[in-house]
C-alpha cells in the first residue's frame, strides 16, 4: 500500500519547517509590543527602500478578503526574497500593522497573534447598488 504524506508547511512556501518562524506556527507566541535590537537593526539595514519595498509586498499579498495574518506575511516573505527568519518575520509584522494604522489594510484581531488575527485590503464599497 501506498501511501501519500501531505506536508502541511507546503502551504507557507517554505522549504522546511525548520526555517518558518515560530511567530507564524505557534499558536501562543505573540509579537512583542516594542521591537528587540536585532529587529530595529534589520530595520535600520533594509533603509527606507527596503520597508517600501516590504509594503509593497505585503499590499500585493493582502487581498479583499480576509486571510490570515500569518499567511500574508509568509507570502510577502516568499514574493520578496525574505528569509522566513525571526527578526524579518517580526519587521513584516510590524509594517502591516503600521500599514493598517494607514487605512490601507483592516485587521481583524490582534495583529501582534499572525495566527489569530486576520487582514484585507481597505477598500471603498460600490455605492452604484
Amino acid at each position: 500500500m501506498v501511501g501519500f504524506l501531505i506536508d502541511p508547511w507546503n502551504c507557507f512556501g517554505v522549504r522546511s519547517r525548520n526555517l518558518l518562524g515560530m511567530l507564524l506556527v505557534d499558536d501562543d507566541d505573540e509579537l512583542p509590543e516594542l521591537p528587540d535590537e536585532r529587529e530595529t537593526d534589520l530595520a535600520a539595514r533594509l533603509g527606507s527602500g527596503g520597508l517600501a519595498t516590504i509594503d509593497a509586498t505585503l499590499l500585493a499579498c493582502t487581498e479583499k478578503v480576509q486571510h490570515k495574518i500569518a499567511r500574508i506575511i509568509s507570502r510577502a516573505l516568499d514574493a520578496g526574497g525574505f528569509p522566513p527568519e525571526d527578526d524579518y518575520i517580526a519587521v513584516h509584522a510590524r509594517r502591516l500593522i503600521g500599514l493598517a494604522n494607514a487605512g490601507a489594510v483592516v485587521i481583524f484581531g490582534n495583529p501582534r497573534r499572525p495566527r489569530w488575527s486576520e487582514a484585507r485590503r481597505s477598500y471603498e464599497p460600490d455605492r452604484r447598488h
